[in-house]
């Protein structure tokens, strides 16, 4: 699926990329570009990326992330969406979207009886799936060390756990 950035997000993240390091760029990138992608798979034209989109996203593909990696979409999208806004500074754009996370989750709840993170939730199945899960996520966090934070603290205690 090709993925089309709202024209803001170009725009910022060109501007971005005169003041931040390449890594910053890349992680605003994906995090812009994976509401966006969520966007369309709604069968969503999207010119623009609101609050509401980051909430959704955030409940319907949170299953899929690590808790640290949500944080990090709220964070890049909050700062993105406040620039492109002119309106607000990026925390109380984070405080709405966490808002509206909160919000949603209760409708959904209300209205299903099922609770968000029960809807695609790879560890919901058997126990040899979610031993699975947890060793697969523990390999790519150990490469993921070993190429972006190699020689740090956090990357040699996780070493030696491992």
């Amino acid at each position: 699926m090709v993925v089309n950035l709202p024209k803001g997000a170009v725009e910022f993240l060109d501007e971005l990329e005169e003041h931040s390091t390449e890594a910053t760029v890349q992680s605003y990138r994906w995090a812009i570009r994976s509401v966006t992608e969520f966007q369309q798979q709604q069968d969503e034209d999207p010119t623009e990326i609101t609050v509401d989109d980051v909430a959704e996203f955030i409940l319907f593909e949170g299953s899929k992330y690590a808790t640290t990696t949500l944080h990090g979409v709220i964070q890049s999208v909050s700062t993105y969406i406040a620039h492109t806004r002119d309106e607000t500074p990026p925390y109380l754009v984070k405080q709405r979207i966490n808002e509206a996370v909160r919000t949603l989750r209760k409708e959904i709840v209300l209205e299903t009886g099922i609770r968000p993170s029960e809807l695609d939730n790879p560890r919901s199945g058997s126990t040899e799936e979610a031993e699975h899960c947890e060793v697969d996520f523990i390999k790519s966090l150990v490469e993921y060390l070993r190429h972006c934070n190699y020689g740090s603290r956090t990357h040699a205690i996780v070493e030696v756990l491992v």
